[in-house]
């Protein structure tokens, strides 16, 4: 198996970028970032960092270490926490739609209300929050109500 690191991550985020831009020619305003729980981070990576014409985070964490110990003390750890999304969110200068399960018990609902006054430009002002969703159902239990 492969070792696996905040940096080798962020690097396959950025190549990915990469492709769609310069093997589809795919202009930067007709790519939506799209991350997921873990993927929420290079996904904020790579919108802060690259020309996209949007960004959507289903399940996202201010950081990892701030899902188990809250943004402010996360904050102080710094040095040993991963994928600093709270560090990054100021400079997306582009529309981010955040969802976020009510009973998500792997990320804490927090950390969308807590990233959403970070981002400069977020749907509706605040993040779009499932009820009775958890983790992974966020964007089934949408559909299924016609949302």
């Amino acid at each position: 198996p492969l070792p696996t690191s905040e940096w080798l991550c962020l690097h396959a985020a950025e190549a990915a970028y990469h492709y769609v831009r310069t093997t589809l020619g795919t202009p930067p305003e007709q790519i939506i970032i799209y991350g997921i729980s873990l993927g929420t981070g290079p996904a904020v990576h790579t919108a802060a960092n690259y020309e996209v014409g949007g960004l959507i985070l289903q399940s996202p964490y201010t950081s990892i270490g701030a899902t188990k110990v809250g943004l402010d003390l996360a904050r102080r750890l710094w040095c040993i926490d991963l994928f600093q999304s709270y560090r990054l969110a100021p400079d997306v200068r582009v529309p981010v739609q955040l969802y976020h399960g009510s009973v998500d018990e792997v990320v804490p609902p927090q950390c969308s209300e807590d990233l959403a006054s970070l981002f400069p430009q977020v749907f509706g002002g605040q993040p779009v929050f499932c009820s009775g969703a958890g983790h992974n159902d966020v964007i089934e239990l949408l559909h299924s109500r016609g949302q």
